[in-house]
Formats: structure tokens, C-alpha cells, sequence
């Protein structure tokens, strides 16, 4: 509509420069009769190009929505322990409605949100905090954490990096035994926002811990 609008404006352009052109002379009446010219193509292109069709319009604004949701729900991490990765993979961690997908170099590994117990969001000072309170320390790091307690706990004693990091990290139930998935994050917002919007599908059961 706003196309045929602009499109009629143009061609009253050209009508009133036909008129111009028509009471002028020499070069005057020239130019007038070029921008009469130029003002009637344009305002054929606009006024008779058709638009998409509303179906199609439909599918790509259906399509644009979907794009929108699928990058709400993705976050992006790098791989610490859990998964038959290579640790520090890029990995997109996807939030469906029936549990998690986790993607990295066209692998896909997924986890049903009835085999999560917990999502947590955890920084490096936590977990060394945790790490170094802890009796035993690497066992009791690993019970709390997974690998990831240990790896990120051990930094406390070695004293090796001062910057505060973010992880997230699925605690899982695998044939009974309780498990861990983490990775390193950045976007702690999104991520945040994911764990809000999916805990509650998350499992509220226990499982066997091995020592």
C-alpha cells in the first residue's frame, strides 16, 4: 500500500512536469521533459510491482520468529567435562521444550530434561571456595562439581589465574549414578534466563553416588 502511494507520487510528479515542460522552452523545457521521464519510470516500477504474497509473508515472518526463539534458547559455551569432547570445544547448548541438545562440530548429544536434577550457574571463585573448604578436597570438589570441581578447584592451591570465570554445569542422572555436563560460559544473562524459564521440567529425583 505505502508502495502504490509513493509510486502515485511520483507519476503526479511526472504529470506536473509534462505540464512544465510543455509551457517552457529551449534547455528549460529539455531537462523538464528528462525528469518527467524519470519520474514516470519510477512511479510505474512502484505503483505496478506486486508485493509477496501473504502466505509468503506469513511463512518468512513465521520464519524470522522461529530464528528469534532458537537464539534465546541457544547458549553458547566451551566444553569442560561431560561429553566425548575435546575440552574447550565451542558448543551451542540448546533449551527444547523435552530436555537439552548439545552441538559442536556436527555432533549432537542430547539430555531429556527427566534425567536433570540440577542447572546451576557457577563462578570459579565459588567452586574454589567450595574446593578448598571441602575435606578431602579433589573428592568432595569432584562430588559437588564433577570433573569440573577439580579442575577449576585445584587452581585455589596452585594459585594460576585470578580472573573470575562462569560455568554452568547439568547434573544428571546416567544409569542411576549422578553425572555432570559443564562448560565455560559468557553469556551468564541468556544463561540465567534458560535455567528460570526450564527448571521446573527438570527431574526432582536422586540417584547413587560413587566414591
Amino acid at each position: 500500500m505505502i508502495r502504490k502511494v509513493i509510486g502515485g507520487f511520483f507519476l503526479l510528479m511526472a504529470v506536473v512536469s509534462i505540464y512544465a515542460a510543455a509551457i517552457q522552452q529551449g534547455t528549460d523545457a529539455r531537462v523538464t521533459g528528462v525528469m518527467a521521464g524519470v519520474f514516470g519510470l519510477i512511479g510505474l516500477v512502484l505503483f505496478l510491482k506486486k508485493g509477496r504474497p501473504k502466505e509468503e509473508k506469513d511463512a518468512l515472518r513465521v520464519k524470522k520468529a522461529e530464528a528469534k526463539d532458537l537464539n534465546s534458547r541457544t547458549v553458547m559455551g566451551e566444553h569442560m567435562a561431560g561429553l566425548p569432547l575435546a575440552q574447550a570445544a565451542m558448543c551451542s547448548i540448546i533449551y527444547d521444550e523435552d530436555g537439552l541438545s548439545f552441538k559442536s562440530s556436527g555432533n549432537t548429544f542430547s539430555l531429556s530434561y527427566d534425567k536433570i536434577t540440577a542447572m546451576d550457574l557457577k563462578t570459579s571463585t565459588e567452586i574454589q571456595k567450595s574446593y578448598v573448604s571441602s575435606v578431602g578436597g579433589a573428592v568432595a570438589g569432584a562430588y559437588l562439581f564433577g570433573p569440573l570441581g577439580a579442575m577449576v578447584g585445584g587452581r585455589a592451591k596452585e594459585k594460576k589465574s585470578k580472573t573470575v570465570e562462569n560455568f554452568i554445569i547439568f547434573t544428571y542422572l546416567k544409569e542411576g549414578n549422578v553425572d555432570y555436563i559443564s562448560f565455560k560460559i559468557a553469556d551468564v544473562w541468556k544463561a540465567a534466563q534458560n535455567i528460570d524459564r526450564y527448571k521446573s521440567k527438570i527431574s526432582k529425583q536422586s540417584g547413587t553416588i560413587a566414591l
